[in-house]
C-alpha cells in the first residue's frame, strides 16, 4: 500500500500522464474481464517498455556467469 500512495496522489491531483492512465485502464479492464495474461502483458509493457533487444546480445546480466568461459573453449 505504501508504494501505491504516490500513484493515487498523482491520480487525485490529475497530474498522471495520459499514457500511464491508459495503461492502468487497460490493465484494470483486462482484470475485470478475467483476461489475466493480457493484463500481465500490459503491466510488463508499462513497467519495462516494449523495445526489442539488440540482435546478437548474449549477456543480458551485469555479471559474467562462472561457466561462461568454458562454452567457447575447444
Amino acid at each position: 500500500m505504501r508504494f501505491l500512495k504516490p500513484l493515487f496522489g498523482l491520480i487525485r491531483n490529475r497530474e498522471l500522464s495520459e499514457e500511464i492512465l491508459n495503461y492502468l485502464y487497460e490493465i484494470a479492464h483486462n482484470c475485470i474481464m478475467r483476461d489475466y495474461l493480457k493484463a500481465h502483458d500490459k503491466y510488463l509493457e508499462l513497467s519495462i517498455g516494449n523495445s526489442p533487444w539488440p540482435m546478437g546480445v548474449t549477456m543480458v546480466g551485469i555479471h559474467e556467469r562462472s561457466g561462461r568461459s568454458k562454452i567457447f573453449t575447444s
